[in-house]
């Protein structure tokens, strides 16, 4: 947080800078909240709950550090924080401005299932494997990156984002002109929480390759 007088009249509050509308939390990382406000007098920077109470610090569950931002530690081991609501509240003898509320969410990768599926494609087609994300917590994880293990021994490698490989917005791998080699690959998504540090691997899923392509009908999974 950090606020700002200015010079020469008086002038209320005006927020610059307010936490996001969704703030994840891991079981091992905290996460600061920040509020800026301009104004004359230099506002004060307050915390308020989900009712519009008062924050203040809590041992092991929030910290208001001196300079106005909000510290949110980490849970040990597999615990988890209540699902809370904050906001900032810029004030000074002018007036006072409330932010848009930030929903703390918290993570634990542990309870996080992630697995691959694929379509059925004819050959020559475009094949589609979709990266399912489930658990308490699905929102926030993207695909850091598609793996191919070329057979159940070796080692998967990471997949460029070209050729005939595209990695679509949704969590979704296109394959074009698929082979019959495709249906003996194994193909693994990588997801990344944006506010977790340790990747999650799927399991393998093949591609089902038909002899003949699919007309007149869009890839389907299985």
């Amino acid at each position: 947080m950090w606020s700002v007088g200015v010079r020469g009249r008086s002038s209320g509050p005006l927020l610059v800078l307010e936490p996001p509308s969704r703030t994840y939390l891991t079981n091992s990382t905290g996460v600061k909240l920040r509020c800026a406000a301009l104004g004359s007098p230099t506002p004060t920077i307050t915390w308020t709950g989900a009712s519009g109470e008062a924050v203040q610090s809590q041992p092991g569950l929030r910290e208001v550090l001196p300079d106005g931002s909000l510290w949110l530690p980490g849970v040990a081991g597999s615990g988890r924080v209540p699902r809370s609501m904050y906001r900032c509240k810029a004030t000074n003898h002018i007036g006072t401005v409330i932010s848009r509320a930030t929903t703390l969410t918290t993570v634990v990768p542990s309870e996080v299932s992630v697995r691959a599926e694929a379509s059925r494609v004819g050959v020559g087609g475009v094949g589609v494997v979709r990266c399912q994300v489930g658990g308490p917590v699905s929102g926030g994880w993207t695909v850091a990156s598609w793996l191919l293990q070329e057979t159940p021994s070796a080692t998967p490698l990471p997949i460029p984002d070209a050729g005939r490989y595209v990695y679509g917005s949704d969590r979704t791998l296109y394959v074009q002109e698929v082979t019959h080699a495709d249906a003996h690959a194994f193909f693994l998504c990588r997801i990344r929480h944006r506010a977790a540090h340790t990747p999650i691997t799927s399991t393998p899923t093949s591609l089902t390759v038909l002899a003949a392509p699919l007309m007149d009908s869009p890839p389907r999974l299985d």
